[in-house]
């Protein structure tokens, strides 16, 4: 009897000694050592022309309290969050379930819909979810309201110092929307003859940037062309953010 008590009481003591598997309050959300990396990367991918850059995230969260939203195809705007806010806004993906979710749900897209993804980055793993609307798991409206919510302070105009650029020569209908590349941006020649477009930095980067921004706000109905060199070319940029792979 005094043995069978005693492992009673050794059951009872490594029980509470272990960590609850699952349950409310109970995930490490603690971030990623992989600092580079977002916190929170989302993106809705339209099936649009690249010109209008569809794949790039439209929220980025980095571990140091940076966030960049898009706001047009060429606009972004940047400002600093707090750490206690990445944490609320973890707890608050986690309350909805985001980190139980699948990593795909699939279904008939509707006209004009988009295919949502969402990635998050902790130190338990990454976890990425992609839907096509109308299939979507619970509380995901809610998941991407959270998201979409982040503060952005000061809400800076943000114009990025690295981009990969890709040029096309090409003829333009009558009527079209010719302009003069400037000078100090990169060679569009140079640009064309990559397959994969150009990755460019520093000031040369941020000349094309501008100037692309100002040709695809116009209110011009048709994709604007530029003029380079005695050609005339299509020309779009995507940004290349740290650590952010392209697609």
């Amino acid at each position: 009897m005094r043995r069978r008590t005693a492992a009673i009481a050794i059951t009872i003591i490594i029980s509470l000694a272990l960590p609850a598997a699952g349950g409310c309050g109970t995930r490490d959300l603690s971030l990623s050592t992989c600092k580079d990396l977002p916190v929170v990367d989302y993106r809705s991918v339209k099936a649009i022309s690249p010109a209008y850059n569809p794949t790039v995230p439209v929220v980025l969260v980095y571990q140091d309290g940076t966030v960049i939203k898009k706001q047009g195809p060429y606009q972004f705007i940047s400002g600093k969050i707090s750490a206690s806010q990445i944490d609320e806004l973890l707890r608050t993906l986690d309350g909805y379930g985001f980190f139980g979710l699948n990593k795909v749900y699939t279904g008939k897209p509707l006209p004009g819909g988009a295919r949502e993804t969402l990635s998050v980055v902790i130190l338990t793993g990454t976890y990425t979810t992609s839907t096509d609307r109308p299939a979507t798991p619970a509380n995901w409206d809610k998941i991407v309201k959270a998201v979409m919510a982040v503060p952005v302070p000061g809400g800076a105009a943000y114009v990025p110092d690295k981009i990969r650029l890709h040029a096309t020569a090409a003829g333009p209908p009558e009527g079209a929307q010719v302009s003069a590349w400037p000078a100090g941006a990169p060679d569009l020649g140079a640009s064309a003859a990559q397959p994969d477009g150009m990755v460019v930095t520093g000031d040369t980067a941020t000349t094309a940037w501008k100037e692309l921004n100002e040709g695809y706000s116009s209110g011009a109905a048709a994709e604007p062309y530029w003029s380079y060199g005695g050609a005339v070319y299509t020309v779009f940029a995507s940004p290349v953010f740290t650590g952010v792979s392209p697609d």
